[in-house]
């Protein structure tokens, strides 16, 4: 996940004492965090699990395959 944020930051132009004080912050007291990134689930196919981190001006997403026997299974 800290990926995701990390690009999302990076392409909004966080300068990086805001990215470093986001990865140090984990229970949302100090240091500060920079507000306006959502971590939004879904899943686009069965066995894939797939998070977006959407920021002020980019999106970035990851994808897991959590069900390898559901995934892309093609009878042929």
């Amino acid at each position: 996940m800290q990926a995701i944020k990390a690009l999302a930051k990076k392409f909004d132009e966080i300068g990086p004492e805001e990215l470093a004080d986001s990865f140090l912050n984990n229970r949302g007291s100090m240091p500060p965090v920079t507000a306006g990134y959502e971590i939004t689930p879904e899943s686009p196919e069965p066995g894939v699990l797939r998070f977006y981190c959407t920021g002020r001006n980019a999106t970035s997403w990851i994808e897991e395959v959590t069900n390898l026997s559901e995934f892309r299974n093609v009878e042929g």
